[in-house]
């Protein structure tokens, strides 16, 4: 049972005298890199609450530096950067700082803005920036600056001058059932799997995605009867004991697992498919064409759910 998520970036900054005064700007897609996608899948990277530091921990600490290589994947650190010009402050610019889940048609997109101010203490010529967990941590995110055509500049600055840098994350998961094929244990069944969230709660990005995250309980729900896959509505879910594990991440895959086992005394019914996360908000496998499984008194059910990352 497996969903794929896409990420990306986009960096919008300024250069302020010393009074106050913008001396040069501007605004530019940016890279994640392997090792940025490897903090999303592996969980170590983000806060799923719904406010302001969303999605925030693994790109928290803003670097600058001299260099003049271009962002790769496999980029990992500046080509030379600035000491003293690493920042995790805000710089009172809190109020710019957001989150924002919405659909639109047969999509969910939650949008995380953070803003970075780093403060120079001496003369340079800035051309680079990344973003990372800590300050001395790989980079999640790294570009060189550009102008308006997109060609490398280097940024003149002065002691006292200041870099505010707003990075925008966006991530996109699909809100629309797909076929899928399920087995466990009794031949390959037809379902379709989808996100949901019912009602009101249609736009709730990160309750959608913590039915896979490692870091986080969510339970399962059988559904108790034969349900049409579509991703507002579930039929009739009863929940269910369970036992959740966090199986092993593996650096470079950008996928997770998260295993879901319900023991012999529990879910003893027929079971025409799955919520995992709550009753309203998760993800659904809904068996198909009058599948079903009926689970007995001695039988133990793994139900495992994979979920991928990936730029886009």
């Amino acid at each position: 049972m497996h969903q794929h998520l896409t990420v990306s970036g986009h960096t919008a900054w300024t250069v302020t005298d010393r009074a106050g005064q913008i001396v040069a700007s501007g605004d530019r897609h940016n890279l994640i890199t392997n090792a940025g996608l490897d903090a999303l899948a592996n969980e170590n990277g983000r806060d799923l609450s719904a406010s302001q530091k969303a999605w925030t921990t693994w790109r928290q600490t803003l670097r600058v530096g001299t260099g003049s290589t271009p962002p790769t994947v496999t980029k990992t650190a500046l080509g030379a950067e600035i000491a003293g010009a690493t920042s995790s402050s805000v710089g009172g610019f809190d109020s710019e700082q957001s989150y924002a889940a919405t659909q639109s048609g047969n999509v969910l997109t939650a949008v995380s803005v953070m803003v970075r101010v780093a403060s120079f203490t001496a003369a340079a010529n800035v051309t680079e920036y990344g973003l990372s967990a800590t300050t001395n941590g790989q980079l999640s995110v790294t570009e060189l600056f550009r102008d308006a055509q997109g060609n490398p500049v280097a940024v003149p600055v002065q002691a006292g001058y200041q870099l505010k840098l707003t990075h925008t994350f966006t991530l996109t998961l699909p809100f629309v059932a797909a076929a899928a094929t399920v087995n466990v244990g009794t031949g390959d069944l037809s379902a379709l799997t989808t996100f949901y969230a019912t009602g009101a709660s249609s736009s709730r990005f990160v309750d959608a995605v913590t039915a896979f995250a490692p870091g986080n309980g969510s339970d399962v729900y059988i559904l108790s009867g034969a349900d049409t896959g579509t991703p507002t509505t579930a039929t009739a879910p009863v929940a269910v004991a369970s036992t959740r594990t966090n199986m092993p991440y593996v650096a470079g895959s950008y996928s997770r697992v998260k295993r879901f086992e319900i023991g012999p005394a529990d879910g003893t019914r027929d079971h025409y498919g799955w919520l995992f996360g709550n009753s309203t908000n998760g993800f659904k496998v809904a068996l198909q064409n009058g599948a079903k499984v009926t689970k007995g008194s001695t039988q133990r059910l793994t139900l495992d759910l994979l979920l991928t990352w990936g730029r886009a």
